[in-house]
């Protein structure tokens, strides 16, 4: 059984959601979060990313990084921008993109259950990063940017979920790349404690997105002797409900050598011109690549579809199933031997790409260094979630979720000392 309990919300003020509400901290670098923040005084960018209110001079993880962060967070709440709930609560969380939408149920998720490995894992941290949230999280005493989880479909739980969306959303907020994000709030104590009874009866949760977010938190429960610091911002949703995109590669320097790369290919694959879809909607399902095994390749202005041969296939069928995936044969068999790709996060010569840039940001990206694009078939849940109960690891960069989680909508705060807030 896992643990997810309700907690009491510091929301914005009706008024304010639009102005408070950000995208998550780790989607653009410096330079865009002082763009995004710009004009904006209750952003909550002001709080997740300060060293964009810094000069560049100063690292984005020193001491007065971390201080003007907790300065912004209790202006922000001194000044009425945010304010805390009456009581205990979960929230339903509704996003839409296009004629996708997912629902999850947002509540504090256990560190215990983390070390306990109750809730799933799949990528390595960076320590870097899992020590600038761990720093952010203790001067903050709060968590501002959820843990994206997935659980097994629960029909009861979905039950409850739908009749609240009968209603309208306590909070309906449209961002600025157009997805709709809306929130309802469940107090009623029978409700409360449906929710909590629903999530007791799950065997594990899922980490979709967060890795260091969750690290970080969980390394809060260990530093700090606080109750609350035990339990850490999170929603999670049905896997059935999640939409998973590719997640594609450039190749941004190579010899150049095509014939050469036509010649070391057709001993794997097939390979055949094709038109990739350029102007669908990414988000939406795409049969390109076709199915499971077969990848798009585009290079000196032609795409080509590659499908693998007999005896690839039957060479890979004895691996583990992370070694089977499309984007481990893709390393493996293509990216390492034919471009030097020996280390995919240390590499200086490959890029890649979310799947919901399209592919003609993959043409792009190839016309301007005259490179070579793969695109793959997206990672399925299933697949994820196997390997996770497996205790194994997927490849770097396998999946690319959409549509992203809205920062600053919901926030714990677990040590109101921290921020001197008087409730």
């Amino acid at each position: 059984m896992v643990s997810l309990l309700p907690f009491r919300s510091l929301s914005p003020i009706h008024d304010q959601v639009g102005e408070v509400a950000g995208p998550p901290y780790d989607v653009m670098n410096r330079a865009e979060a002082r763009e995004l923040i710009n004009g904006k005084p209750n952003s909550i960018l002001r709080v997740t990313r300060p060293d964009a209110l810094l000069n560049d001079s100063i690292p984005g993880d020193s001491p007065q990084t971390y201080d003007v962060a907790r300065e912004e967070l209790k202006r922000l709440v001194d000044q009425g921008a945010l304010k805390f709930d009456d009581d205990d609560s979960y929230y339903i969380y509704a996003q839409v993109m296009g004629s996708h939408r997912q629902t999850g149920i947002v509540g504090l998720a256990s560190a215990e259950d983390y070390w306990a490995d109750r809730i799933k894992k799949h990528e390595y941290t960076l320590p870097k990063k899992e020590d600038d949230r761990t720093r952010q999280v203790l001067s903050l005493g709060a968590h501002l940017g959820p843990v994206f989880l997935a659980h097994q479909p629960h029909a009861s739980l979905k039950q409850l979920i739908k009749r609240y969306q009968e209603s309208s959303a306590d909070i309906t907020y449209v961002a600025p790349d157009g997805i709709l994000h809306e929130i309802w709030r469940v107090s009623s104590p029978d409700d409360v404690t449906a929710v909590s009874s629903h999530f007791a009866e799950l065997d594990a949760l899922y980490i979709a997105d967060g890795h260091h977010r969750a690290a970080a938190a969980a390394r809060v429960s260990r530093e700090l002797n606080h109750e609350g610091a035990n339990h850490f911002l999170s929603v999670s949703f049905a896997s059935d409900e999640l939409l998973v995109l590719p997640y594609q590669r450039v190749i941004t320097q190579w010899n150049g050598d095509q014939e050469s790369l036509f010649t070391q290919l057709k001993q794997l694959f097939e390979i055949s011109p094709c038109d990739a879809p350029l102007d669908r909607d990414p988000s939406e399902p795409c049969a390109f690549p076709p199915n499971a095994r077969s990848w798009g390749m585009y290079v000196s202005g032609q795409w080509y579809l590659l499908q693998a041969k007999a005896s690839l296939l039957q060479r890979l069928s004895d691996r583990e199933l992370t070694a089977q995936l499309d984007v481990s044969i893709l390393q493996d068999e293509v990216l390492r031997p034919l471009f030097d790709v020996n280390d995919p996060r240390a590499c200086d010569h490959i890029s890649f790409v979310g799947g919901i840039r399209g592919y003609r940001e993959l043409e792009k990206r190839v016309n301007e260094h005259n490179g070579v694009a793969f695109a793959l078939s997206p990672t399925s849940l299933q697949e994820l979630m196997k390997i996770a109960d497996g205790g194994s690891v997927m490849p770097p960069k396998s999946t690319w979720f959409e549509p992203k989680l809205r920062t600053g909508l919901l926030i714990s705060v677990f040590d109101h000392t921290t921020l001197n807030l008087d409730l």
